[in-house]
C-alpha cells in the first residue's frame, strides 16, 4: 500500500474483505442482493467483499441454516449440504 496526499492507496487489484479487513488479491468473493423496490419498501441494494476465510465461514453458517430448516423433513437428503452453492467447470474441449 502506498500514500498519496496523506490518503491509503491500496494496490490495483487488492480487495479488502468487509468481515476481517484482510487485504486479498486473488481469492475473494462478493455476496450481492439487488431487491427492487416496491410501493411499501425502497429498493435494497447490498454487496459485501468476503476474502475466502470468511466466505467459508458465511458458507457454513448458510449450510447449518438449510440443515436446520430441514432438521424434521424425512425426505430431505442431508448429503447434499456438502455441495451446497458448489459449481463444476469442466475443462472438457
Amino acid at each position: 500500500m502506498s500514500k498519496n496526499n496523506n490518503l491509503p492507496i491500496e494496490a490495483i487489484g487488492c480487495i479488502r474483505c468487509d468481515i476481517c479487513d484482510q487485504l486479498t488479491q486473488s481469492n475473494y468473493s462478493v455476496l450481492k442482493a439487488d431487491w427492487s423496490s416496491n410501493v411499501y419498501d425502497k429498493e435494497d441494494k447490498y454487496e459485501v467483499h468476503l476474502c475466502k476465510s470468511c466466505f467459508l465461514g458465511t458458507l457454513s453458517y448458510l449450510r447449518n441454516q438449510k440443515k436446520l430448516n430441514h432438521l424434521f423433513d424425512e425426505n430431505f437428503d442431508f448429503n447434499q449440504l456438502d455441495n451446497l452453492g458448489l459449481s463444476y467447470i469442466s475443462n472438457q474441449n
